[in-house]
């Protein structure tokens, strides 16, 4: 699913993809963990496709970019 997600951002089909992207990141939060890299990997893939939408999706945005930062920091250490 994620994978399809992403071939639906990079195709600019942002609606029919942030939808897929929104479970495959709830799914991988409770299966792998926030700073596992496919979990990581997954909030890029959302980060990208709420900037293809550009609905107002700032404090998702906002949420996203700060989890992704904490999450590489902790797997740096």
């Amino acid at each position: 699913m994620g994978c399809l997600a992403a071939t639906l951002t990079k195709l600019g089909r942002f609606m029919e993809a942030e939808p897929l992207e929104c479970v495959v990141l709830q799914k991988q939060k409770q299966l792998l963990g926030e700073h596992h890299p496919h979990t990581m990997i997954t909030m890029r893939n959302l980060l990208e496709t709420y900037e293809g939408l550009r609905l107002g999706k700032t404090e998702e945005v906002d949420m996203l970019n700060i989890c992704l930062k904490q999450a590489q920091a902790t797997r740096d250490q």
